[in-house]
């Protein structure tokens, strides 16, 4: 029988688990240098748990066995029939890979020559063709 495992999982946990440890590492490590090295180093594995959570296209199993040195054919997922959640989900859609590069260029020339600062807002509508009128105008 394979085991089963479920993650709940919020982004707000990283904040929280990142505050615990701070608060801890400030309890127990007095050299200064050393608590910010051993921060950063847990900011590092939270990030990857986060990265983890989050994936929702790599293999499950090739993440969790690359984890501990180990490979996995992303293609046998699913062979013993129990493929995990993000390959079950790829055989139920499709996805598309497609070179957004003139697209991402488009995007930085706005950016580059906007006169000013300008919000995700203003830069989607731009791009999405929406034009705002005037104020006061109806």
């Amino acid at each position: 029988c394979p085991a089963e495992c479920i993650l709940y999982y919020t982004y707000a946990d990283k904040f929280k688990l990142m505050s615990l440890t701070e608060q801890s590492l400030k309890e127990t490590v007095a050299d200064v240098r050393v608590r910010r090295q051993r921060i950063a180093e847990a900011k590092e594995h939270i990030d990857a748990v986060v990265a983890y959570a989050e994936n929702r296209v790599d293999c499950r199993r090739v993440l969790q066995l690359r984890y501990f040195g180990e490979s996995f054919d992303r293609a046998n997922c699913g062979s013993d029939g129990q493929a995990c959640d993000n390959c079950t989900n790829r055989a139920q859609h499709a996805y598309v890979e497609r070179d957004i590069r003139d697209y991402v260029m488009k995007v930085l020339d706005v950016v580059r020559h906007a006169p000013g600062e300008l919000t995700i807002k203003q830069l989607v509508d731009w791009l999405m063709g929406v034009r705002k009128q005037p104020k006061g105008a109806r």
